[in-house]
């Protein structure tokens, strides 16, 4: 065998070669450390696209979770681990990729989501949140490359148990510290919050409110207690899986009983959300469990044909369902009738925009226009995956959604698995050598966390309790990767060993977490959109693991690897830097407002309007708000609401508030044709808008419109009597009579 020359000497001149082969594994070893840890991050934070929360002088600024100079900072890191895949394969020669059908429609899916943003209304979210989608493919893609060994998968489900610990405990910490406290701080603020919110004491927002904060809801880091259930059911699945291949290996019983510990506790709070399907859930996967060693080789030897019958039992549940409720117009139980409201009035969104859809995101501005009169929530999704992607990206983009599913189920279910690792002996583990890569992991995750989530300029008290709870979640992280991962007490090194238990938990759970999104939104948002993306590419790669060999370097791998690059930086320069300034300007400007520097402030979100590279409505918005308190701030007020209606000609705030504006400074008369246009063209975005009808049919009558505003306030009766008798939004008996003895006054009866 030749000697590798180290050193070549021509003219007395010496070339020193390194060798860095043995550097090149550390680059997809670091891709993997930081898909876990951003997956962990994200699925324990709130991430909001718009912040929500009224700002008024003399307020108190409230901490904030990541907003969409975050999200999109997130999504950009969640593309990293592709980049540095490419970068491997185009340095190391027996480094294989792997890149099914599935992938290539999930990355289409996304490219199409983004694309939405040309025609979408609310372009803002179509953008950002569209971003989200590119960076679930990505991640889809890279860990399909990244997770090839049984040993990572363990690490992901590690992933899963250290998460489903950490929403267990903010869960209960919630309910049984957090709450009580904060009841008690309630009854002294509530008169103030009302008041600052702008909301009467009596209205049906603030007893809405006011009821869901009593009953001590737990959303965790979602945007809903459903979410919370379905995450909580999603990872114990996966949890479940791990517990029973250890009983299956004859692993010391701690290990089970550990796990079995964590999943405990983790149904309580699950029956905490109140969410009638969670309840149901874990149920039906612990039939699947049950049955999968019992059918496993039938399925196995006519795999084709069992996976065709299940297609088309799910195309004909699919068709039973809507059968009854064209037939019935109804579905059975108040939750899935409510469901059936929402997915009728989608049917009209879908058919206004078939082929392209909303686009991505901008479903609830259309569906206000087509839901039906008893259907009294104002939703942004229409609770149903498949539905939402028809409806926000068209017959086009469904029927993408649709084949990846569908070449997504066949690629995870492939009957290949990595093997078995080598049975020569090997040196006894150190547990600390073994724990390394484990506190890595979690360390990193919980650096995502607090930089992402933890407003340090926020009260110090605030600040040291969030990061005692940081502290508390990476102990139990590290707990969980070293329950899930390591193959004993007397020999802890990662377990490499293999678990095809642990496949059958991910596969069970990522069925049921689409199962349950049938009837819940939990799978669109950002940390449970992402560890879906993680799951199903570990398990697409470890279905395939024979995509290593011996090839030479590729140069298509490094101009993609190149040409990412160069796009991943120029996307953070153009857009992701402006999103950031803006966003900081508008805190600037709610900073502003708090002091009483209401110019300043008004400018400060103009300013931030027209920062963004793709404009937030809501920056003018708010800025028309400051404008509209200023005596001389008519001029720039109308500038403002010129330029929230052009572009998002479907938000209807900065109408109602073009309105209501000049009815307060009594120019009722003299803008009385635009006032009456704002009103139309606000109920034609919102028909149903019971109180916007009432508040049009008041101000017809103080013009002289009697004949207009009897019709209008009969017709915000009518709407009313639509909806169920349980409805809070439900006009009182009183009220209605008062509506009544009007109609009689202006028709002089």
């Amino acid at each position: 065998m030749s000697k590798k020359p180290t050193a070549k000497s021509t003219d007395h001149v010496a070339v020193e070669y390194a060798d860095l082969t043995g550097l090149l594994p550390w680059i997809t070893q670091f891709a993997f450390f930081l898909s876990l840890g951003l997956v962990i991050a994200r699925c324990t934070i709130m991430e909001s696209l718009r912040d929500v929360t009224p700002v008024s002088p003399g307020t108190k600024p409230a901490p904030g979770g990541p907003g969409a100079a975050a999200i999109l900072v997130l999504n950009l890191i969640c593309c990293l681990p592709a980049i540095l895949i490419l970068l491997r394969r185009a340095l190391d020669k027996t480094y294989y990729l792997h890149s099914g059908i599935a992938h290539l429609l999930a990355g289409l899916l996304g490219i199409w989501a983004i694309l939405s943003t040309a025609w979408a209304s609310d372009k803002y979210a179509a953008f950002i949140n569209g971003s989200t989608l590119i960076a679930a493919a990505a991640m889809f893609w890279s860990t399909a490359q990244l997770v090839r060994s049984w040993s990572r998968l363990r690490l992901v489900s590690g992933a899963c148990l250290g998460v489903l610990l950490i929403c267990t405990a903010q869960g209960l910490i919630y309910r049984y510290i957090d709450l009580p406290d904060n009841l008690q701080h309630w009854k002294e603020i509530r008169l103030d919050e009302f008041r600052q919110r702008g909301w009467e004491e009596t209205s049906f927002t603030a007893q809405q409110f006011e009821r869901k904060f009593i009953n001590g809801e737990i959303i965790g880091f979602y945007a809903s207690s459903n979410t919370m259930a379905a995450m909580l059911v999603f990872m114990g699945i996966v949890a479940a899986g791990v517990a029973i291949q250890r009983l299956s290996n004859r692993d010391e019983p701690g290990w089970a009983g550990a796990i079995t510990a964590a999943i405990i506790p983790a149904l309580f709070v699950v029956f905490l959300t109140q969410s009638k399907t969670a309840y149901l859930t874990p149920v039906i996967a612990g039939i699947m469990l049950f049955a999968i060693p019992r059918v496993r080789k039938f399925m196995l030897a006519r795999r084709t044909v069992v996976f065709s019958c299940a297609v088309a039992l799910i195309a004909l549940a699919v068709a039973v369902v809507i059968g009854h409720g064209v037939y019935h117009h109804s579905l059975p139980g108040d939750s899935l009738n409510f469901r059936w409201k929402y997915w009728t009035g989608s049917w009209g969104v879908l058919k206004s925009h078939p082929w392209i859809g909303t686009g991505w995101s901008n479903f609830g501005l259309h569906y206000l226009q087509f839901r039906l009169p008893e259907a009294s929530e104002e939703i942004k999704d229409p609770h149903n995956f498949i539905v939402r992607f028809f409806c926000e990206l068209g017959i086009v983009g469904g029927m993408i959604a649709l084949l990846m599913l569908a070449r997504g189920a066949w690629e995870i279910t492939f009957p290949a698995a990595p093997p078995a690792p080598s049975s020569k002996p090997k040196a006894p583990a150190r547990l600390g050598e073994s724990l390394r890569p484990i506190i890595v992991i979690a360390m990193l995750a919980m650096a995502i966390n607090i930089v992402a989530s933890i407003e340090f300029h926020q009260d110090k008290s605030w600040v040291f309790l969030e990061l005692m709870k940081r502290l508390l979640w990476l102990g139990l992280l590290v707990v969980a990767f070293a329950v899930a991962a390591l193959r004993s007490s007397k020999d802890p090194v990662i377990d490499d060993r293999p678990a095809p238990w642990v496949i059958h938990g991910i596969l069970v759970a990522i069925a049921i977490f689409l199962l349950h999104n049938t009837v819940d939104f939990s799978m669109f948002e950002n940390g449970p959109m992402m560890l879906l993306a993680l799951l199903c590419g570990a398990i697409t790669g470890v279905r395939h693991p024979t995509s290593h060999g011996s090839r030479g370097r590729s140069p298509v791998a490094a101009y993609i690897c190149a040409a990412s690059a160069v796009g991943w930086c120029a996307i953070a320069i153009v857009v992701g830097v402006p999103v950031f300034e803006a966003e900081a300007k508008a805190r600037d400007a709610d900073e502003h407002v708090r002091q009483g520097n209401l110019r300043l402030a008004a400018e400060k979100h103009k300013a931030a309007f027209y920062e963004a590279p793709v404009r937030n409505t809501d920056f003018a918005v708010r800025s028309a708000e400051v404008y509209a308190h200023m005596p001389d701030g008519e001029a720039p007020f109308a500038q403002m609401i010129s330029e929230a209606r052009g572009h998002n000609p479907k938000d209807f705030r900065p109408q109602l508030l073009f309105a209501r504006y000049h009815i307060s400074r009594d120019q009722a008369m003299e803008k009385s044709t635009q006032i009456d246009s704002a009103y139309r063209s606000t109920l034609s975005i919102d028909p149903n808008n019971v109180d916007v009808r009432l508040e049009y049919a008041q101000f017809l009558s103080t013009v002289f419109e009697s004949e207009s505003a009897a019709r209008q306030f009969e017709q915000a009766l009518q709407y009313d009597d639509q909806l169920d008798k349980a409805e809070p939004k439900r006009l009182s008996s009183a009220r209605k009579e008062q509506i009544r003895e009007r109609i009689r006054e202006l028709r002089g009866e």
